[in-house]
């Protein structure tokens, strides 16, 4: 794949979001890596803050298409986005389970019903006449239902992702002043530490045997939330320092990369030759699977 950096560069100088999709699967896929290997409490909520701008950049993505093209080909294009890897993936795994003859079970990513669910959400939205210019109201009232509905079942990692779908529309519809709240240090700095506060106070006894009530979900959302714009804010703020093919390779492969790394997880990652081995596993697999996705794409668009 040849890959003209300069074009990557000047992107990167004018928009927030192409800079950060170019970054978000390497975080992602770090963060699963130390998890992973190090298998620290403290660092658990990393993987929620990956998800958390994923799911920004994705109400971001949404919209900004949205008022380019309108609603064109909209559904076809995100459920085969969606499921081809799936279903790539989801045969590989199924295949070596039956040629290791173990149990069979069905990959199941939480995250795909998850972000299906906001895609309907915003197809709807953008489908009904009159529904769009009230996007907020239904987007807010959604959150909070999905929020309530999630801690009662018992479902926080869904419920502390309640808000960022509707943070993505909200920075996608007031790009300037986003822009200047995610470059303002002092915001940055106040993003950060409101992330470290909640993070402290869910260390308290009292506070951790709250389990999956409204509090302690409110707390993680906050603090993942936070965290999540404070690093998409650092990253487009030291933007010149990340430039690079590898990252632009990566973020090709981003949602691949997010299937087929998690698949690897059990695989033994002591040390750091473990580190390096599912690192490489995971992109190869995830470039593989992308080739094989977007050849079918092709034929089926």
């Amino acid at each position: 794949m040849r890959i003209n950096k300069r074009t990557i560069i000047n992107l990167c100088l004018f928009n927030i979001q192409t800079f950060v999709e170019l970054l978000r699967p390497l975080l992602l896929l770090l963060f699963s890596m130390f998890l992973a290997d190090l298998k620290l409490d403290i660092l658990h909520p990393l993987g929620g803050i990956g998800v958390a701008m994923f799911l920004i950049l994705s109400g971001y993505g949404l919209n900004e298409s949205y008022k380019k093209k309108k609603s064109g080909g909209y559904w076809k294009k995100k459920v085969v986005r969606v499921l081809i890897p799936y279903l790539i993936v989801s045969m590989v795994v199924i295949g070596l389970q039956i040629l290791c003859s173990f149990k069979i079970e069905i990959p199941y990513y939480w995250y795909l019903d998850f972000i299906l669910f906001w895609y309907l959400v915003f197809y709807l939205i953008i489908s009904i006449p009159g529904m769009y210019a009230k996007r907020y109201w239904i987007l807010s009232v959604t959150s909070i239902m999905v929020f309530i509905a999630c801690t009662m079942a018992g479902s926080g990692l869904r419920a502390e992702q309640a808000l960022s779908f509707l943070i993505g529309i909200w920075i996608s519809d007031n790009y300037e002043s986003a822009r200047e709240v995610l470059t303002n240090k002092g915001i940055l700095f106040t993003l950060v530490i409101t992330g470290g506060v909640l993070l402290m106070t869910k260390q308290i006894p009292i506070i951790r045997i709250q389990g999956d009530t409204v509090l302690w979900q409110g707390i993680q959302l906050g603090m993942k939330v936070s965290f999540a714009m404070a690093l998409i804010g650092f990253i487009y703020c030291f933007r010149r320092i990340f430039n690079s093919g590898f990252i632009a390779l990566v973020s090709k492969i981003s949602y691949e990369l997010y299937l087929v790394h998690f698949r690897l997880l059990r695989l033994p990652q002591k040390g750091v030759m473990g580190m390096c081995s599912f690192l490489g596993l995971s992109i190869i697999g995830a470039w593989v699977v992308n080739k094989i996705s977007s050849y079918i794409k092709k034929r089926i668009c």
